[in-house]
């Protein structure tokens, strides 16, 4: 079940990248690929919350409560926040792939962040 405050905190989360997304010059923000992949991330759940909190076998509360927008500040996105994305998109595929589904949307994304979140994880 999706609590109001679950619901809240995704569009909370979803408005302030849009807001830190519009903020940057246009240079910046094809640069960013670390804002791009959350915003990528966000936008989805927060238009398929049901699907998406229904097809996660772990406790979604949790994971949305570092989705957080006090991880989104003006200087960028928190490592929390953008790993917190990466393992909820991570876990998300891998329901769906048990299911024999395909989202090849969300494969491209996992990829992407494959290849690049080990330069943003903090050692």
């Amino acid at each position: 079940m999706i609590t109001e405050i679950t619901r809240k905190n995704i569009e909370l989360a979803y408005q302030r990248l849009k807001e830190l997304n519009n903020s940057l010059p246009e240079k910046d923000r094809e640069n960013n690929k670390k804002l791009r992949f959350c915003l990528s991330i966000i936008e989805n759940i927060n238009e398929n919350l049901d699907e998406w909190i229904n097809n996660c076998p772990f406790s979604t509360d949790i994971v949305i409560s570092y989705m957080s927008e006090r991880y989104i500040r003006l200087d960028g996105i928190s490592d929390e926040f953008y790993l917190t994305c990466g393992r909820f998109l991570r876990e998300y595929i891998l329901t769906i792939e048990r299911k024999e589904e395909r989202n090849s949307w969300l494969d491209g994304d996992w990829c992407s962040f494959k290849n690049e979140a080990e330069q943003f994880i903090s050692k």
